[in-house]
């Protein structure tokens, strides 16, 4: 016999609610006619800290990118493995939004820009791309700059530490101190299990996992030279800029910067083609591979300099 439908429907509720860890949130993503919750909470105390005067402008922001270094005192590397939920833990403990609340050229509304980024000293000291904090000109009137934990509190970014165009790097300092960084380790070899949490397309707190395939030369867009990245197998997409890329220890190994596509495009059948020579229609590409390109730990450290050790007080007794 059936059970009748508002028993059944509550049961179920319960089952799912009770499918997961007590700490293991559900997210809600927007759907095709539905708002995002997420998004909205953030545009929402974006513009409370604007208001208050409390948000980085582009003018600022765009003065402190020139800093190319900056002095910090960083964790270690971790040299014991951790288990798949582990290293989920750690990357939500150091995972943060990071992006403009800004006006665009179109309208009079503010909307949200964002990527991700990721704690690597204590005290609210964060790594994420450069593009991700980058202003856009043809799209942005005006904009600030500002942060978000994996709850969803938002935090003013206070300033750019350091920035470097050609590896995509920027290191910022906001006020989300509660986050825990994560070492950053550089001795990485293909085959290692890679992890990668981040919200690609607005999919909320999406945690995949791949392996390190190779490090290659990519050509640097109007620039004779080339930089070194890290492809890697984790799944990723736009909205994933900057989030930290992670080894099985809780270290990062770099962040997620660009994805590149590999097909060829797809020809038009015989019957297809016009006699008149017209062009047949279009099929697009089909798609073979998608290569995932990371930002190098290697290259944030390129941008931190070791904080010079405090000068030792003489004693007494050895002044003369």
């Amino acid at each position: 016999m059936s059970l009748p439908f508002m028993p059944l429907f509550a049961a179920l509720l319960a089952v799912a609610a009770c499918a997961q860890a007590p700490d293991v949130p559900i997210h809600t993503d927007a759907g095709a006619t539905t708002p995002d919750p997420v998004e909205a909470k953030l545009t929402a105390a974006a513009e409370k800290l604007r208001a208050s005067g409390d948000l980085l402008g582009i003018p600022a922001l765009r003065e402190q990118m020139a800093r190319p270094t900056c002095e910090l005192t960083l964790p270690k590397p971790r040299d014991v493995a951790l288990t798949g939920p582990q290293v989920w833990r750690a990357a939500r403990a150091a995972f943060v939004t990071i992006g403009f609340h800004y006006k665009c050229t179109q309208c009079d509304e503010w909307h949200l820009d964002t990527g991700g980024g990721y704690a690597i000293a204590a005290n609210g000291i964060v790594a994420t791309c450069r593009h991700v904090i980058a202003p856009n000109d043809e799209e942005m009137r005006e904009g600030f700059l500002f942060c978000a934990d994996d709850a969803g509190n938002v935090y003013p970014v206070r300033e750019v530490l350091a920035c470097d165009e050609d590896s995509d790097t920027a290191i910022l300092r906001t006020d989300a101190v509660q986050l825990v960084p994560l070492p950053l380790r550089t001795d990485v070899v293909p085959g290692e299990t890679a992890y990668s949490y981040s919200e690609p397309m607005g999919t909320r707190g999406y945690f995949s996992s791949g392996i390190v395939n190779r490090f290659a030369y990519e050509p640097i867009e109007n620039r004779p030279q080339a930089r070194i990245v890290m492809n890697v197998s984790t799944d990723w997409a736009p909205g994933s800029s900057g989030a930290a890329v992670m080894d099985a220890f809780g270290n990062a190994i770099g962040h997620a910067c660009a994805i590149s596509t590999h097909g060829e495009e797809i020809e038009a059948s015989e019957d297809e083609k016009a006699e008149d020579g017209a062009a047949p229609p279009s099929h697009g590409q089909e798609t073979y591979m998608v290569l995932h390109m990371a930002v190098r730990a290697a290259d944030v450290l390129a941008r931190i300099r070791p904080k010079a050790a405090a000068p030792q007080a003489v004693p007494a007794e050895a002044k003369h």
